[in-house]
């Protein structure tokens, strides 16, 4: 469509967000690692998201089930709870063997930097996703869902920042939107 800006940077988030202008993000959409020794950026993530983001505007990042409770509990000591949506894995999907079930199913997390401002698009809260694109990252993800959730949640010509951009799906959906993008 148009003609939109990508920024990439490597390396630790927690140092480059800073350079990030405060109050400066449109959109935070993001797909942190899961397993617990991360767990501590998700305190860092809600944190800067606070100062990055625009008032009313969102962070909404995929999570894993395991530590959810600590998740849950480290985004909102900085950003306000809006709603729980899942994305549906058609397809392969993982093991669990930690507790014996098949993961289909990855809540969808959404905070707010108030005030509340809410989306005027409607979305149902279980978005199908089709089998996970692993080719660039082994934690990629599809890109339609996040098309789905940029289209819902902003619009043409916002900024979106994906501090975790691994594969590059958000890149992906950014650019098939109309959106800029930091990563």
């Amino acid at each position: 469509k148009g003609k939109n800006e990508v920024k990439l940077e490597l390396g630790d988030f927690r140092k480059l967000i800073k350079k990030l202008p405060d109050s400066s993000i449109d959109l935070i959409l993001t797909d942190p690692p899961y397993p617990e020794e991360y767990l501590p950026l998700w305190l860092s993530l809600a944190e800067e998201a606070k100062r990055v983001l625009k008032p009313g505007k969102f962070l909404i990042a995929y999570s894993g089930q395991k530590f959810l409770p600590q998740v849950i509990e480290n985004l909102g000591k900085h950003l306000k709870y809006y709603w729980c949506a899942g994305l549906y894995h058609k397809g392969p999907t993982a093991q669990r063997f930690e507790v014996n079930m098949w993961n289909r199913f990855k809540p969808i997390l959404i905070y707010y930097k108030p005030p509340l401002e809410k989306q005027t698009e409607w979305i149902e809260d279980i978005v199908v996703s089709e089998a996970p694109n692993k080719e660039m990252h082994e934690w990629g993800q599809s890109v339609e869902p996040l098309i789905k959730l940029l289209k819902t949640f902003s619009k043409e010509g916002d900024t979106i920042c994906d501090p975790f951009f691994g594969g590059g799906s958000a890149i992906e959906a950014s650019l098939k939107t109309d959106r800029n993008f930091i990563g």
